[in-house]
């Protein structure tokens, strides 16, 4: 169970009306843009006890995330809920206790009650932020360097930033995949399922347990059934989230993106990311 609500309340971190067992959300409600900065604890800790019988209403920032989460632990659960911050690592830490009585017969060796004590770990990981950053290295830093009139400086940074192709031509939906797995340093995998087909083929699983499908053409009866597959997997646990990239078709400009899919996909708690 530790490790389990460690997992839940990291994958959930970045949205703190997410609900915490399903990962779905209001997608007009979020905690800002700049909650990363003003309101995350950076480079602190934050704590809270289970039980706790303080109301989440009257905390902020991750101690209201943290009590939210201590809500759902059943009765009869102690222990402590932890979120660390220290700017390039966020971790949320769970420990929880429990006294365990043994059967009468045992009593003689184990004593009347023990209590039992565990504990895990999670990172805190935001793949749309991750690509958003990625991205606009990419497409700034080499402008950046260029607009650098002293030689010397641009040279002293080369390493550092190499020379890039600032367009993005993905011609295929292999070159989409590819370039999803470089991106997020993922692998392709095959996972069965059980309620929605045989298996789910997953462009690219990161280490983070983040799923990512590249879409460069969109079949749009395949792609719900592929919606419905990712749901099957998340909830059974064999993956921790889903995004969904869609790339333009050099010919026309569009990228299968209907107003219609889009809402598919939020509606089931999918990530949605754009590559122009």
């Amino acid at each position: 169970m530790a490790a389990l609500a460690a997992d839940r309340i990291a994958f959930n971190w970045g949205n703190s009306n997410k609900d915490l067992v399903t990962g779905a959300y209001d997608i007009h409600q979020n905690d800002g843009l700049y909650y990363r900065v003003n309101n995350d604890s950076l480079t602190q800790s934050s704590s809270v006890l289970i039980p706790n019988l303080i109301s989440s209403t009257a905390m902020s920032g991750p101690s209201r995330k943290l009590q939210k989460a201590a809500t759902h632990f059943p009765k009869g659960l102690t222990g402590i809920l932890t979120y660390r911050n220290r700017l390039i690592e966020r971790k949320v830490e769970v420990q929880l206790s429990r006294m365990i009585t043994p059967l009468p017969f045992l009593v003689q060796w184990f004593g009347k009650s023990k209590a039992l004590t565990v504990s895990s770990s999670s990172g805190v990981t935001e793949p749309v932020e991750f690509i958003r950053n990625t991205e606009l290295m990419i497409t700034y830093l080499p402008l950046i360097k260029q607009s650098m009139t002293d030689k010397a400086a641009a040279d002293a940074i080369h390493d550092t930033l190499p020379e890039v192709n600032l367009d993005l031509l993905i011609s295929s939906e292999a070159e989409a995949s590819s370039y999803i797995r470089e991106l997020v340093h993922g692998h392709s995998v095959v996972i069965e399922t059980d309620v929605t087909g045989e298996s789910r083929k997953i462009d690219a699983l990161d280490p983070d347990g983040i799923a990512h499908e590249a879409k460069y053409t969109v079949n749009n009866q395949q792609a719900h059934q592929e919606i419905l597959k990712d749901v099957e997997l998340i909830q059974k646990g064999l993956i921790k989230g889903a995004v969904w990239h869609f790339f333009k078709i050099q010919k026309t400009g569009q990228n299968g993106l209907t107003p219609a899919l889009r809402k598919d996909l939020e509606d089931h708690g999918i990530i949605v990311v754009v590559h122009s």
